[in-house]
């Protein structure tokens, strides 16, 4: 009893951090939904322009073609850095064939966006793992002081009903009522009239 209060209070923290993550993840795993698409056309966009205005330049040819590489969510978000930087420093070539430049300022704006949200969104996080391992201790530690204090009480008022009823599990009762009803639905019905009857004996 003298640290229950504690318990309950660790156990609230830790179900609160845990459900910020949670509420957090979903945030950013809505706009990676809502923006990775549109890196993924951007960074198309920016190769097929770019291959056919370096196309007579080799140097530059190879390094957009290394860039290509790589098909992974973080692929397309360094793609979009890598190519706002050599578009950049070649700009003639591209504004020969009609590129328009802001499209690298979106490149370089998306790349940072989506690098933010990425590690946000991702499912599999070690820190989140933690909160949530900690949720869980903060749990079991305070359901073993509540269920000691229940034991106790119902030991000390086995007497008195109106008292230990206060010792009681709500949840646990409404469960055994749900479980005892469904079990008498699901029994088999018994005909009482045959039941008592006397089962012949066979004669020799």
């Amino acid at each position: 009893m003298e640290d229950l209060l504690l318990r309950v209070l660790a156990a609230a923290e830790a179900q609160s951090e845990w459900r910020n993550v949670m509420f957090g993840r979903e945030e950013a795993q809505k706009q990676w939904a809502a923006l990775s698409p549109k890196g993924y056309a951007l960074r198309d966009e920016l190769l097929h322009f770019m291959r056919y205005a370096y196309r007579d330049l080799p140097d530059l040819q190879t390094r957009v073609d290394s860039v290509a590489e790589g098909s992974s969510d973080a692929d397309m978000i360094q793609d979009l850095n890598d190519l706002a930087v050599i578009g950049r420093e070649n700009l003639n070539p591209l504004a020969a064939v009609g590129f328009a430049p802001i499209k690298l300022d979106e490149a370089a704006s998306l790349n940072a966006s989506l690098g933010a949200l990425r590690p946000d969104a991702s499912v599999d996080k070690a820190a989140d793992r933690e909160k949530k391992l900690l949720r869980d201790q903060a749990y079991t530690h305070l359901k073993e002081a509540v269920d000691t204090i229940r034991e106790c009480g119902q030991f000390v008022f086995w007497k008195n009903e109106d008292r230990a009823k206060g010792y009681a599990s709500d949840y646990l009762r409404k469960n055994r009522k749900r479980a005892e009803a469904k079990a008498r639905e699901t029994a088999p019905e018994v005909d009482t009239e045959t039941a008592d009857e006397t089962p012949p004996t066979e004669e020799a």
